[in-house]
């Protein structure tokens, strides 16, 4: 199972309280399509009941642009190796706002002198939208 259906997974189990570990490991998830909206559609069976949809709505990630809080320090500023880390970036992004975006998510990493713009892939069933963190 690749990482973006294991987080909408552990979200689905926390959004329904499900606790039980034998249960959490039965659940299935089936991509069905994409609604009109973007969003991903997906049959989750779930042990002792009948399967049902669930719709996974997509994060609009424009608004992390130039938040503040998201500036990258100088220290990074000049090395191209790091600014073209998903992984790297996708961690921090995570670390900062508490959105849990994979590497998975991020098409790729464009940077100018100013900015560095993160655009999400448009195959991500959690997020949309691209946005640019400030590179101070």
């Amino acid at each position: 199972m690749n990482k973006a259906i294991t987080l909408i997974k552990n979200k689905y189990c926390q959004d329904h309280r499900i606790t039980d570990k034998k249960v959490i490991k039965a659940i299935t998830f089936e991509l069905v399509n994409r609604n009109k909206a973007g969003n991903s559609v997906f049959l989750v069976t779930v042990p002792g009941s009948d399967p049902v949809y669930y719709e996974v709505p997509r994060v609009d990630m424009s608004g992390l642009t130039r938040l503040p809080l998201l500036s990258i320090p100088r220290t990074y500023r000049n090395d191209f190796d790091a600014m073209n880390n998903k992984a790297m970036i996708a961690d921090w992004i995570q670390r900062k706002t508490g959105h849990d975006i994979i590497d998975e998510d991020i098409a790729y990493l464009s940077h100018d002198k100013d900015h560095l713009t993160v655009v999400i892939s448009p195959d991500s069933m959690r997020f949309k939208n691209s946005f640019q963190l400030i590179r101070l």
